[in-house]
């Protein structure tokens, strides 16, 4: 799906935002484009409507995708138009307060003069407006449903921490200590031995082991004697980088471990000194307390026995994997209505899993039901390298930048409003744990 047609509902509203300005309607009102921007509004708030369907089922419909691809077009060059009529407006008011005659006699030939500003911009205008006209009218063809956006929910909890809380890990006692188990024994005559772990993406493989226990654990008993190097997530396969690693830790005191998180079975192959651990799926059981601990406040299950049915259909749906589980989990909460519920476990969606274990298509289906204003914030993630660090007074002035900040409240501060769409990011699993510096 290419991003620029994930969002061509945002920029649908931006330009209304800028077409319903007070300085706007002045301006347009002066060069007499009031009929022909009128109408222009009117197809642009009826094809707004269908948008956010538009955008999620052409994950389907290649065909919609190039639709939404033209309006896009016609979207941007109606920016540019309503940008010259703003630039214009300003030129005339900076001319008004010089009132030289001589710039006026000069501009009377120019393109500045207001009957050759009105000409041209009439014909843009009327360009702009039958370009829509042809492009809205092949909506009707795709069956497009109105939807509103107005999915804004952050869960009531506090999302800013910097480790892995224990009772957040379900599922994973006997695997821990199996892990644990290998990292103990003797070396078998290994001067360093290699324990590689591997599953699918979102299984858990990370949270089985906490980072700053393991950093405090290594100083205070290890004193330099032996190293614990855990290398989490590996994707590359080239044996010779792997080498040349290795040789570099191959001066650490005998019994020490490395331990190596793959998706690969190449990798832990090529990297493990002993047989891989393979980390299977969570049972079903498990699946569902965490499904029920992320979609319903603490208790509440119990008084909606009817979506627990449901969202058990769901959970089955999800083969195991704790990240598709908590990720339908937090897309569903707040959420009482059946339909919902039955929105997501009858969604085609499900139909793009390839393999068994596959995630992406169920993180799609929880993007797609993300507020758009959040779709443009994530996706501006990835303009970082991956699992890069950062913090919010990094990352929030960029969105305040691009324009992605929007409240209700006049009276909201932008960097709230920034901190508040990080919260609901890591709500719906789409970040992982950090630490939100802007509240220390």
């Amino acid at each position: 799906m290419a991003a620029a047609e994930t969002f061509v509902f945002n920029i649908a509203q931006k330009v209304l935002e800028k077409s319903g300005s007070l300085a706007f309607q002045e301006a347009r009102l002066i060069w007499g484009a009031e009929s022909d921007l009128g109408r222009f509004e009117k197809t642009l708030s009826t094809v707004k409507a269908v948008l956010l369907d538009a955008e999620e089922q052409q994950v389907h419909n290649q065909e919609l995708t190039v639709w939404l691809g033209q309006l896009k077009e016609v979207f941007y060059d109606a920016q540019d138009v309503l940008d010259e009529f703003e630039c214009e407006a300003l030129r005339r008011q900076v001319v008004e307060m010089q009132g030289s005659t001589t710039r006026k006699v000069s501009r009377f030939f120019s393109s500045s003069n207001p009957l050759v500003f009105r000409t041209k911009m009439t014909h843009k205008v009327k360009e702009i407006r039958a370009r829509l006209d042809e492009v809205a009218a092949g909506r009707a063809k795709f069956h497009l449903s109105p939807r509103s956006d107005d999915r804004h929910v952050v869960r009531g909890k506090e999302m800013s921490y910097s480790f892995v809380q224990a009772s957040d890990v379900i599922g994973r006692d006997q695997d821990k200590e199996k892990i644990v188990k290998h990292l103990m024994d003797p070396s078998d005559g290994q001067s360093i031995s290699v324990v590689p772990v591997v599953g699918i993406g979102g299984l858990g493989k990370t949270a089985d082991l906490d980072e700053e226990q393991l950093q405090m654990l290594l100083r205070n008993n290890l004193d330099g004697k032996k190293f614990l190097l855990v290398l989490d997530d590996l994707w590359n396969e080239d044996r010779g980088k792997w080498i040349e690693l290795r040789n570099l830790l191959m001066g650490g005191a005998n019994g020490s471990k490395i331990l190596v998180t793959t998706r690969s079975p190449t990798i832990a192959s090529m990297m493990g000194t002993m047989s891989p651990y393979n980390l299977e799926g969570l049972l079903h059981q498990e699946c569902l307390y965490l499904f029920i601990k992320w979609a319903f406040d603490e208790g509440k299950e119990r008084q909606h026995t009817n979506l627990v049915e449901i969202g058990d259909a769901i959970v089955k749906k999800c083969k195991g994997v704790p990240l598709a589980v908590k990720s339908l989990g937090s897309l569903l909460y707040s959420k009482l209505d059946e339909r919902d519920w039955l929105f997501v476990r009858d969604n085609e969606m499900w139909k793009l899993n390839r393999k068994e274990g596959d995630i992406l298509s169920i993180l799609q289906l929880s993007y797609n039901q993300m507020p758009s204003y959040l779709k443009q914030c994530f996706a501006f993630l990835s303009l970082f390298p991956k699992d890069y660090e950062f913090n919010t007074f990094d990352l929030i002035p960029f969105w305040m930048a691009n324009g992605f900040l929007q409240s209700p409240n006049e009276n909201q501060e932008p960097e709230d409003i920034g901190n508040q769409y990080i919260d609901e990011l890591y709500s719906k699993c789409f970040l992982e744990d950090y630490i939100d510096i802007g509240h220390v």
